[in-house]
């Protein structure tokens, strides 16, 4: 084969000049090989079109998929926010009560605050809502008389006269009563429902007076009839 290779060269050199020969005359097979190899690496770029074609896809599945992630994330993370529950535990009644009465809280915090119940009140929610430091009351004493009452003791009303003692031991029953029944008589769904309907008692039938509200309840069985103390 080389024998032939070198005639061929001597052949084609002396009949013209090389640089008038073509590749394939002067060099046998290299043009195949050149045509081979230029295929080869045509099928490489194809085969590294398709793998990064291929990689991309994958990446903008994971990212879309991430994503989709990150905003049900951030959606759950909104719906958290908003029904998040409020700091007070007790529901704030709104109500267009009578203003509160003066609250003077004292430096020295051994000594309880000075609370005064109002002279008349003109719903039931009043009443409620003093008791527990809620809309028109937030201001007077945080958590309100029950608060009050809870870290005092009787030490906070005891210089009182007779007369509000008396009228502080019905509102105290008045509110015991609405919780008793709130826990054990399904009629009532929450606090509002239950005001919302006494009250029609309280203003109509009992003339927005505590005493005669005290009677009724007494009266439908809301209330024991034992003496409270007080």
């Amino acid at each position: 084969e080389f024998k032939s290779f070198c005639s061929t060269m001597g052949s084609e050199v002396q009949e013209s000049s090389p640089l008038d020969s073509s590749l394939e005359t002067v060099l046998p097979g290299v043009h195949d090989r050149l045509e081979a190899t230029r295929n080869e690496v045509s099928e490489i770029k194809t085969t590294v079109k398709k793998g990064n074609d291929d990689v991309m896809e994958y990446i903008l599945q994971h990212f879309q998929f991430f994503y989709q992630r990150m905003g049900m994330g951030l959606v759950q993370m909104g719906q958290a926010v908003m029904g998040q529950e409020e700091e007070n535990s007790r529901p704030v009644v709104t109500t267009a009560a009578a203003p509160p009465p003066n609250t003077t809280t004292n430096n020295n915090q051994n000594e309880p605050p000075k609370v005064e119940l109002l002279v008349e009140y003109g719903s039931l929610h009043a009443i409620y809502n003093q008791w527990y430091g809620l809309c028109e009351f937030r201001d007077s004493f945080p958590g309100g008389i029950a608060a009050i009452e809870s870290k005092y003791g009787k030490k906070w009303r005891s210089n009182w006269e007779q007369r509000k003692k008396k009228k502080f031991s019905r509102c105290q029953r008045i509110i015991g009563a609405m919780e008793r029944v709130l826990a054990q008589d399904s009629a009532y769904s929450s606090i509002e429902s239950l005001l919302s309907e006494w009250n029609e008692k309280f203003v109509g039938v009992c003339r927005s007076k505590v005493s005669n509200f005290e009677v009724w309840l007494k009266e439908q069985g809301f209330m024991e009839t034992q003496k409270a103390r007080g």
